[in-house]
């Protein structure tokens, strides 16, 4: 599992972070009030270990399953909570989104891609020698 982080600056361009190895790596950094700051960061992680990251990140907070299934807007027993942090439950969106509001944390996505799905739109000057004024007459 690999969780890379990003900062964001005094002067508003984020940094590239540091990258941790495992939840609780991230979660004991995370903790440290020296090194947090109530700085802003961005997470990045395979979907596939995302409940693995909310799992550490409840108990870095101190929260039982209890509790934070409590904090949710739909009010997940701990029964449901433990299914989630042991990926024997799907995730949609909105049940990310409530767990994370409830950790006190906010949810953005990036689709992040290469261009293979779009081409580069062609120069259109390369087109001009290749219009007849012509052809658009009668």
């Amino acid at each position: 599992m690999l969780i890379e982080t990003s900062f964001k600056l005094p002067s508003g361009k984020w940094q590239t972070g540091v990258g941790f190895q495992s939840p609780e790596e991230f979660v004991d950094f995370f903790s440290a009030e020296s090194v947090y700051g109530g700085a802003e960061f961005r997470v990045s992680v395979d979907p596939d270990d995302v409940p693995k990251l909310i799992a550490a990140i409840r108990k870095g907070r101190s929260y039982s399953q209890t509790q934070l299934g409590g904090k949710m807007e739909s009010t997940y027993n701990r029964h449901v909570v433990s299914a989630i942090e042991k990926g024997q439950r799907k995730l949609g969106l909105k049940t990310i989104d409530q767990i994370a509001k409830a950790l006190s944390l906010e949810v953005k996505i990036q689709f992040q891609g290469v261009g293979q799905f779009a081409e580069i739109p062609p120069n259109p000057e390369d087109f001009y020698g290749d219009i007849d004024p012509g052809m658009f007459e009668d």
